[in-house]
């Protein structure tokens, strides 16, 4: 839990030193003076003279910021607004390789099966005239049509058609317009079997059949099952040597975050993988990387400025919005599905960063070019002070969202971990 919790502080933290990276080297470029580059924000713990400029180390270790001599002052438009937007140019780039990585690697995907209320599995073959080959398709063809707002059809193998509305974000996100419409995502069934137990009631190769009438329909419902319900007895059929026999368990009573309780049994589970046939590995040679990971960027900024300009008309609310909280969450989880999900995860941060930058607002990228434009044309310069004034204004509504928004990711967090609470505790 450790590294991955380190992973995340310096996944980000490269994000942020890539955009300030196109800074500098644009900054060097156009003979600017770079005087100081700092890691992290507040007060200075440690500051160390490097050739030309200063290294300081501050209180907050979260991102960064460099200082350019002259930058926007009396300088060029084009150099300046080049500078400016070094940062935004260099994140876009770092997306770009990272999905170029993920394309010729191959993205590994079950394919979009749903379940009707009937059990019948139902495949997914195409979705608004467009072919579906995995279920990260079907999503990314579901978030297009909300942020554009449209319906999607889904076309299934046995010839059915599917008219599906999806105007609520909420109802996207947990996929509760497929309960609406009597269907879910299908997940395999593949009995739990032991590695290695240390626990007294269970031995090695034993295979967890049912817990309270329950049918243990994978390693993820059995770890569920055990995790909530804590010092509870409970009563398992399990396959021994070919026979069935019942034994109890009683899930032992750990701590965690301080203040939660969550049920361990000290055994190991033997690995499971989807059934062969059911994924499939969407991999590129070079030159069609090149071409997926530009159409990619070019979605994922669209789509981006699409929900800047719903929240802007009041279509999208900020509760809706994801912030540190969440953000945190995504990468942390994103670990679990190795290098391809993890550089996934990043390419899309690092292209909302870029996004981000070139708002109009203080203190970002978009604010400073707005400004250097608006003077060149004006031949005329804003004071300083009333900018200053104006920023830390903008500076502390920003810090009024955040807290809005993180408080959300609190309470969306709760509410998700209730609901699945709810879903694998065992009713005595």
């Amino acid at each position: 839990m450790i590294y991955k919790i380190i992973l995340v502080y310096l996944s980000l933290q490269i994000i942020i030193f890539i955009h300030e990276l196109g800074h500098f080297l644009f900054a060097r470029y156009f003979k600017y003076i770079v005087t100081d580059i700092n890691i992290g924000f507040g007060k200075i713990l440690y500051a160390k003279p490097c050739n030309k400029f200063k290294l300081n180390i501050r209180l907050l270790p979260l991102g960064g910021f460099i200082r350019i001599e002259g930058l926007g002052d009396k300088d060029r438009w084009s150099n300046a607004i080049l500078t400016y937007l070094g940062g935004i140019w260099f994140n876009l780039l770092f997306a770009f390789i990272c999905m170029l990585i993920v394309f010729n690697i191959g993205i590994t995907s079950p394919k979009p099966i749903l379940v009707n209320k009937k059990n019948e599995t139902l495949l997914i073959v195409n979705v608004n005239g467009k072919s579906v080959y995995s279920q990260i398709d079907l999503n990314n063809i579901i978030l297009n049509a909300f942020i554009k707002n449209r319906g999607i059809e889904i076309s299934f193998s046995n010839g059915i058609k599917k008219t599906i509305q999806t105007d609520q974000f909420e109802d996207l996100l947990n996929n509760k317009w497929l309960k609406q419409n009597g269907l879910t995502i299908w997940e395999p069934t593949i009995t739990p079997e032991i590695l290695n137990s240390n626990y007294p009631a269970l031995k090695n190769n034993d295979k967890i059949l049912t817990i309270n009438g329950i049918r243990i329909k994978n390693n993820h419902t059995f770890k569920k099952i055990i995790e909530y319900n804590p010092n509870q007895p409970l009563k398992a059929n399990i396959e021994r040597n070919n026979k069935i026999k019942t034994i109890d368990l009683k899930p032992r009573g750990e701590i965690k975050y301080g203040m939660l309780t969550f049920g361990y049994l000290d055994v190991t589970l033997k690995k499971q993988s989807y059934p062969q046939g059911i994924t499939v590995i969407q991999s590129y040679h070079l030159l069609s990387s090149i071409k997926m990971s530009c159409i990619f960027i070019i979605e994922k900024l669209s789509i981006q400025f699409i929900i800047i300009g719903k929240l802007l008309t009041g279509k999208l609310t900020l509760d809706m919005l994801t912030g540190p909280i969440g953000i945190y969450s995504a990468l942390y989880q994103s670990i679990n599905y190795g290098l391809v999900g993890f550089l996934y995860t990043i390419s899309l941060l690092s292209i909302a960063i870029a996004v981000i930058n070139l708002i109009p607002i203080p203190p970002t990228d978009g604010f400073h070019i707005l400004i250097k434009s608006t003077e060149t044309i004006m031949c005329a310069k804003f004071s300083k002070r009333y900018l200053i004034l104006f920023q830390n204004l903008f500076l502390i509504l920003i810090f009024l969202i955040i807290v809005n928004v993180t408080l959300n990711d609190i309470h969306k967090n709760l509410k998700a971990f209730q609901a699945e609470v709810k879903k694998y505790e065992v009713q005595y």
